[in-house]
Parts: structure tokens; C-alpha cells; sequence
């Protein structure tokens, strides 16, 4: 209202957020290796610079913390050779911050997996496009080249997960058509086909719903499979 960041007024949050995988960062001109195990993500007040990649060949947002963890119990983040990062959900502003900084200073490409639901859908486009309603902060948290690998709804028959019994109600529905307005999303067939798909469906369909194919089909088999495709938008 008053054309001014948050940290310009001096606003900050602390982050949840977490990130692994073969690399390191410098916070405050102390060295962080990323390598070993999960660190936490520097609240946005800190300094944080020189990036340095060990051999990562992508990014991974993973939205939800429970898949972030459990793909981390299964060293994902090195049998693909990634960078992991989550925010434990909507993510705050330092987390989008840190994601952005990860993009540009490594020059790598950034994937991310979300539930197949409108509220998570509107999650990746918070850390794609940032806020509406907040866009003086959204050109400094924005990461626009992040493309959606999964769960989608054109994964569901291709892949033969069961969708669930938790129905799209509330304002789920009314939440997915509002996307199929936005012009990021009309101006590519992809997604409109996707979100339509969504809508036909009409589940909340969760990540967890692969687990019925056994505890390690994410990472050992649906992951690998749908980055060797190269399947994203």
C-alpha cells in the first residue's frame, strides 16, 4: 500500500525452510556444505552468496516436507544429482529468496512436485509468479522458469494411481477455474489441459497416493522415469 518491500522497513521472517544436495553457500562469510545433510535455510535478513555446485544437474522444490524427508531418507538428492529445497508447505519469503539466488547463481534447471490439488497448484505459482496482492516483494521472490514435473493429473491413468475418495469441495473448485483465467495459464495448452483434467477428476489427489505402489516407487521408479522423459511443464 505504501510501495515499500518488507525489508526495506526492516520486516523480516525466520525461514523453515531446508535444503540438500551437492553444493555449498556461504551465509554471512561462514561456509555451509549442503552435501552431508539437511540445513536450514538463512532467514532473509542474512548475507548470503558464493554458490558453489558440485556436480547437482537440477533443483528440486518439493513442496510438501514429508516428501522432502522422505526423499532425503532415500538419498535421492544423490542418486539424481540434485539440489532438494522445501518450504514446508506455502514457503516463506526466504525461501523463495534462497530458491531464486540457487537459480541464477547456479544456472540450473528448477523441477518441482506438489500434490495435484488447487491449493498446492496455487503454492507453485506463488514461487513461480509471486503475489498478486504483494508485488513489490514478489520481483525479489519470484522464480518464473520453475516447471511443474509432478503430480499431475494427466499422471494419474499414465501411471495408474488411485486418485483417492477426498472429493474437490469448498473453494477448491471455484480456485481452479479462476486459474484456467489467468493468462499464464490460457496462453499455454498444457496447463489448461492439466488443470481441466483436474477439474474432471475432481479429487485431491497427494503424493502420499503412490505409496500404494510400495514405499520406494517415488524415488526408485516414478521420479527417475518422469526425468528421463523429461516430463514437465
Amino acid at each position: 500500500m505504501i510501495g515499500c518491500t518488507r525489508p526495506s522497513l526492516k520486516v523480516f521472517d525466520d525461514s523453515h525452510g531446508e535444503v540438500i544436495g551437492p553444493f555449498s553457500f556461504k551465509c554471512d562469510n561462514s561456509l555451509f556444505d549442503c552435501s552431508l545433510f539437511a540445513l536450514r535455510i538463512p532467514s532473509y535478513d542474512h548475507i548470503v552468496d558464493n554458490f558453489k555446485n558440485y556436480g547437482a544437474l537440477f533443483i528440486l522444490l518439493v513442496v510438501k516436507n514429508t516428501v522432502f524427508t522422505h526423499l532425503v531418507e532415500e538419498n535421492f538428492h544423490k542418486e539424481a544429482r540434485c539440489i532438494m529445497v522445501t518450504g514446508k508447505g506455502f514457503g516463506h519469503r526466504a525461501t523463495k529468496l534462497f530458491l531464486k539466488k540457487l537459480y541464477y547463481e547456479l544456472k540450473l534447471p528448477v523441477l518441482a512436485i506438489v500434490d495435484c490439488n488447487p491449493s498446492k497448484l496455487h503454492i507453485f505459482f506463488y514461487y513461480k509468479y509471486g503475489s498478486i496482492r504483494k508485488s513489490f516483494d514478489s520481483r525479489d521472490l519470484a522464480t518464473p522458469n520453475i516447471k511443474w514435473l509432478r503430480l499431475r493429473p494427466s499422471d494419474i491413468e499414465k501411471y495408474e494411481v488411485h486418485p483417492g475418495d477426498i472429493p474437490l469441495e469448498g473453494t477448491s473448485v471455484p480456485a481452479a477455474n479462476s486459474f484456467l483465467k489467468q493468462q499464464f495459464v490460457t496462453s499455454d495448452k498444457n496447463w489448461v489441459s492439466e488443470i481441466e483434467k483436474m477439474l474432471e477428476i475432481g479429487k485431491m489427489i497427494n503424493i502420499e497416493n503412490l505409496n500404494l505402489k510400495g514405499s520406494q516407487y517415488l524415488s526408485r521408479e516414478f521420479l527417475p522415469k518422469k526425468l528421463e522423459a523429461k516430463d514437465w511443464i
